[in-house]
């Protein structure tokens, strides 16, 4: 599947669409699926209690016209030093 080592991580939603996590994967890194809370979005919790040195980026999806919780998930990505998206 990948070329050579990758060590990127993303954090994608468990529910999503194929092409977010087609994009992760065209970047060589490795998806990692997280909970989603009522928004159907990434629960900002869970990714912050499950960060490892790994992750370089979060990849927030919004399904249904719902947004996710970017306020929250773009806090947590510069307190860690992550990118939002690919």
């Amino acid at each position: 599947m990948f070329r050579g080592r990758t060590w990127r991580r993303s954090y994608c939603s468990s529910i999503h669409l194929y092409s977010s996590v087609d994009a992760v994967v065209y970047q060589r890194a490795i998806p990692v699926f997280d909970e989603i809370d009522y928004s159907l979005g990434l629960d900002p919790k869970d990714v912050e209690r499950n960060i490892t040195k790994r992750i370089k980026v979060i990849t927030p999806v919004h399904l249904r016209g719902v947004p996710c919780k970017m306020d929250s998930l773009i806090e947590i990505s510069q307190r860690y030093g992550l990118r939002e998206g690919m």
